[in-house]
């Protein structure tokens, strides 16, 4: 998940919205489910950064996780920690979909890790 905090003018609210719209269609229009989404994240957040002119870090972007753990009981999704660092995200993106991969304990110590 990735979104701007509040904004504090219209002008900034529609300048995150657009940043949001844009990275989504990025990764629409070239990202293939083999590919790997954390690379074509930052593709996308590099074109608008290159095409804009404007710093990413302008925007004060937060990320987390949010992965289904329907299989194991739970009923619906788990979160991670919002922060403002896209490469811990998209590390503890990586941890966790292993560890489900490893089935239930495997999945639960990573998720206790996320707390």
């Amino acid at each position: 998940e990735l979104w701007a905090p509040l904004a504090r003018t219209l002008e900034e609210a529609i300048g995150h919205h657009a940043l949001l719209v844009n990275t989504k269609q990025l990764i629409a229009d070239g990202w293939d489910t083999s590919d790997d989404f954390g690379a074509s994240l930052r593709q996308a957040l590099d074109t608008i950064k290159d095409e804009s002119g404007v710093p990413l870090s302008r925007y004060g972007l937060l990320s987390n996780i949010i992965v289904d753990a329907s299989r194991f009981g739970y009923p619906g999704a788990i979160r991670g920690r919002a922060n403002e660092d896209l490469d811990i995200t998209l590390a503890q993106r990586t941890t966790i979909l292993a560890a489900r991969e490893g089935g239930w304990p495997s999945f639960r110590a990573a998720w206790i890790e996320l707390l």
